[in-house]
């Protein structure tokens, strides 16, 4: 959620302050999977393959953003190399989950 403070902060310093603010968030449930025991990929990974797709989303097109696309992301993140998801089966075990 974009904060009152981070909305009037134009320009680089209000880029940079919504990116830290975000940049927290993800380290926090990169921390949460870690301790579920969860193989914990790295923030510029994380913020490469979940924010940064969304944000486009958000910025520059129409569509919506749902869960469907934030759990297909985290999916994609979990994946291994050969393409197999690792992602969890249920929603209450998921990277997002807390």
């Amino acid at each position: 959620m974009l904060h009152r403070r981070t909305a009037r902060t134009g320009g680089e310093q209000g880029a940079a302050t919504c990116r830290g603010e975000r940049q927290q968030q993800l380290e926090a449930i990169l921390e949460r999977a870690q301790a579920r025991g969860r193989e914990r990929p790295t923030l510029e990974r994380t913020t490469d393959a979940i924010l940064a797709p969304l944000y486009y989303r958000a910025i520059f097109t129409n569509e919506p953003l749902t869960s469907g696309l934030a759990y297909d992301r985290v999916s994609h993140l979990l994946s291994d190399e050969n393409g197999a998801a690792t992602a969890p089966d249920s929603a209450s075990d998921s990277l997002l989950a807390d």
